[in-house]
């Protein structure tokens, strides 16, 4: 009996296991039937349409960074003007004062270039060498490279530093700001001077007051109060003033002059590319002045 009621249990179990077996393969195979929904991908800022991804950005901007170079290595106006954008920030005189144009100064890309080719003319051996690029994305659309140069010439070796802001699309990055070290820190300088009687600065802006052209643009406005120091030996080669517009909204100067030490030859850069002249007595003054500084 116990032989049959083994027997008979042992049946009675098959169909069940059976069962319990169908029943599992047919959950098995209504899970494979079934895949996982795949959730929809929702496009970062970096992705969204008309920006570059962001390792696609990186590469844009450095690529920008490396011509922007070139062509200053170049001495080549024509590749300039394919990575500056139609008008250009740019850092430097009266940073920190008072007076007109404090902080960014505007310039059109014609007359930012017009600036770069007086360096070159006056520096036409000197190499600038990209050293280190750091990128900033903090500001969607507008990214930035903090460049580290070293600009090379006859015997002597520069260091300098600025931050490129740059306006990118899918094709391309152009520079819209172009911060440089050397003009803000001279030009933080000067505008402390400028206020100091007597001073080298002070002086010299007295003699581009007496210029009959500058003089017509400040339309009886004093010459320290309407000029602006964008830089200064020895962080440049050449003392830059810019000329404020009679509007004081305006972001672009209405001229800009050099003024080349020791003989204090002076240069108008903008509007026109025009060698000027001061009056004797003021640049006798700006030498003894500027001998002392």
């Amino acid at each position: 009996m116990v032989g049959v009621t083994s027997t008979a249990r042992a049946k009675g179990i098959r169909p069940v296991l059976v069962a319990l077996a169908c029943v599992s393969l047919t959950a098995c195979a209504n899970v494979e039937a079934r895949p996982l929904p795949v959730r929809a991908h929702v496009p970062n800022a970096a992705e969204a349409p008309g920006r570059p991804a962001a390792d696609a950005l990186e590469t844009t901007v450095r690529a920008a960074v490396a011509e922007w170079n070139a062509a200053h290595a170049a001495h080549d106006r024509r590749r300039l003007e394919a990575v500056y954008d139609t008008h250009v920030r740019v850092r430097g005189g009266g940073v920190g004062g008072t007076g007109p144009l404090t902080g960014p100064l505007t310039l059109a890309r014609d007359a930012l270039l017009r600036v770069k080719e007086a360096d070159f003319a006056r520096s036409p051996a000197s190499v600038p060498l990209v050293v280190g690029v750091e990128l900033d994305r903090t500001t969607p659309g507008l990214p930035k490279a903090r460049v580290r140069r070293e600009v090379r010439a006859v015997n002597r070796i520069a260091s300098s530093e600025l931050t490129l802001t740059f306006s990118c699309d899918r094709a391309r990055c152009l520079v819209e700001a172009e911060d440089d070290d050397a003009w803000t820190t001279s030009g933080q300088r000067a505008a402390t001077l400028l206020s100091r009687p007597g001073s080298c600065v002070e002086a010299l802006t007295r003699l581009l007051g007496s210029v009959p052209d500058a003089r017509a643009r400040l339309a009886g406005r004093a010459p320290e109060t309407a000029f602006v120091v964008l830089s200064t030996p020895p962080e440049t080669p050449v003392y830059r003033f810019a000329l404020a517009a009679l509007d004081p909204g305006a972001a672009a100067p209405s001229a800009i002059y050099e003024l080349t030490p020791r003989t204090l030859e002076i240069r108008e850069a903008l509007p026109g590319d025009l060698t000027q002249t001061g009056d004797s007595g003021a640049a006798e003054r700006a030498k003894r002045a500027c001998v002392s500084r």
